[in-house]
């Protein structure tokens, strides 16, 4: 039974002989020839070489001629999308660059209503006091004031530019604290000046003088500037606070004042305090005027004095008194 299957194996063998011929005889060859290309390539010789033969050089880095080829290709910039909805900051800069013209109309409006000042320096309205140390470190910061004061006479007082300084005669119910000479003094070295006589004499804790007695210290004061420098500014002594309660207390100066010199109260410029304190005997605040009878006027309590309202209707009580 053997002897019919040698036959059988013989014919096998010799397939595979074939097949074996093929693949390694005919295919090896031209992998290796591929392969020893590749390494060639990639690998310098290993033969010697002249000195005038030059070194071979791998092909996985580009020579200097592709890199100028390469680099010499143009390259197009890409476009950043442009957003399809403008960003919230950039709609909030649009509407504060450019008012609306609901905006327009009342700015113009505003400037067309503004009533002109009937006081050449509108900025002497507003006005510091203090020490001169003081006053200089406010001008200095830039506060914006038109007129300051000390509360007392300089003969030289300090020059601050576009401010003015205005005098003051201190009294009490004797008349002028300052010597008559010091006065005149004080007038010829500052020709044109402003002097307040008094402040507020409505004040027990303060010049404390009642109003009969304050329309003569006026009068005697007012008279004695005006002969030595009919150019100077008289200002009244500002009260507390323009309440109904100072307010009759300036009547009777008025009233006093015409009854003794036959003439009308001079004054060319009118000063009145804005303060909110209470009106009472024996309380805090500014009290009762000195001479009248009341024993209680507007009853402001403590957190009242920074009330906005109450300051505003002061204001307006003084815009009546402009003349």
């Amino acid at each position: 039974m053997r002897r019919k299957f040698w036959p059988l194996l013989l014919i096998f063998a010799g397939i595979c002989l074939l097949l074996a011929y093929f693949l390694l005889f005919r295919g090896i060859p031209e992998a290796v020839n591929s392969e020893q290309t590749s390494s060639a390539e990639l690998m310098p010789s290993l033969e010697p070489r002249s000195e005038s033969q030059p070194p071979a050089t791998a092909k996985l880095s580009p020579t200097v001629q592709e890199l100028h080829t390469v680099e010499s290709v143009p390259l197009e910039p890409t476009q950043t999308p442009q957003p399809v909805v403008p960003t919230r900051i950039l709609a909030v800069t649009q509407a504060t660059v450019e008012p609306t013209e609901n905006q327009q109309t009342v700015e113009s409006e505003a400037v067309t209503n503004t009533t002109p000042c009937k006081i050449q320096n509108c900025l002497t309205r507003f006005g510091t006091s203090g020490r001169q140390e003081q006053i200089a470190a406010a001008h200095s910061a830039g506060l914006p004031f038109g007129v300051y004061l000390t509360w007392y006479t300089e003969p030289s007082p300090p020059i601050l530019q576009d401010v003015q300084f205005w005098q003051m005669v201190n009294i009490n119910a004797a008349g002028p604290v300052q010597s008559a000479a010091m006065i005149e003094e004080v007038i010829a070295a500052n020709p044109g000046a402003v002097w307040i006589v008094g402040n507020e004499p409505d004040v027990v804790w303060q010049d404390n003088v009642t109003a009969e007695r304050y329309a003569e210290i006026y009068h005697d004061v007012y008279s004695m500037i005006k002969q030595q420098d009919p150019t100077a500014q008289v200002a009244i002594a500002g009260v507390a606070q323009p309440t109904p309660m100072r307010l009759s207390y300036l009547d009777k100066v008025i009233e006093t004042y015409q009854a003794l010199y036959n003439e009308p109260l001079p004054v060319d410029i009118w000063t009145i305090h804005a303060f909110i304190l209470r009106e009472e005997a024996d309380s805090w605040g500014v009290g009762i005027p000195p001479g009248l009878d009341e024993v209680k006027g507007e009853l402001y309590e403590i957190e009242d004095h920074n009330n906005i309202e109450v300051f505003g209707q002061n204001l307006e009580c003084l815009s009546g008194l402009d003349g």
